[in-house]
């Protein structure tokens, strides 16, 4: 499990004293206590993109991808991907996110500690991630589609560092 593993860099990082040549880097970034907020992260993420794509972008988001499929309807759609598949990988991305936010304020240290600097670093990830846009432009995506897939992209980032700050301060 996640946990297993996590504990095992964490073993080893303390066994190496944390600069040994073997220490996995995320050994050096993060520890056991780490474990909820990212947890409480990839949740918050996971529920902010059903809310970004069926609710708030709902019916620009089916516009966008009925054009760049050349379909008039959704269903006319060929799915490729089934629903499990497109939620473990929402979620494993959701916990890779969650997990270099919470790296982020480990690095920076205890002046990282208000909501404002997880906040912060929640725009470095969305940054780093944002890179790998312009594959959607070789891909010809519809302008409308990118857009939309940016600006949910920043929503949940920023709703999953709010969900790891309130896990780390106890905030109900």
């Amino acid at each position: 499990s996640f946990c297993t593993l996590l504990r095992t860099f964490y073993q080893a990082n303390t066994t190496m004293g944390g600069k040994g040549s073997h220490a996995c880097i995320w050994g050096l970034l993060l520890s056991e206590k780490d474990i909820t907020p990212i947890l409480a992260g990839t949740v918050a993420f996971y529920v902010a993109s059903f809310v970004c794509y069926a609710v708030i972008f709902a019916g620009a988001w089916t516009r966008a991808i009925c054009v760049d499929k050349g379909v008039k309807t959704f269903e006319g759609i060929k799915q490729r991907y089934g629903m499990g598949l497109c939620s473990l990988a929402t979620v494993l991305s959701a916990a890779g996110k969650s997990a270099a936010i919470l790296a982020v304020i480990n690095v920076i240290g205890k002046q990282a500690d208000s909501l404002c600097m997880y906040m912060q670093a929640a725009c470095v990830v969305l940054a780093a991630t944002a890179t790998v846009a312009h594959n959607q432009f070789w891909e010809q995506r519809p302008l409308p589609l990118i857009f939309i897939s940016g600006v949910s992209e920043a929503v949940c980032l920023s709703l999953a560092a709010y969900a790891m700050w309130a896990a780390t301060h106890n905030v109900n």
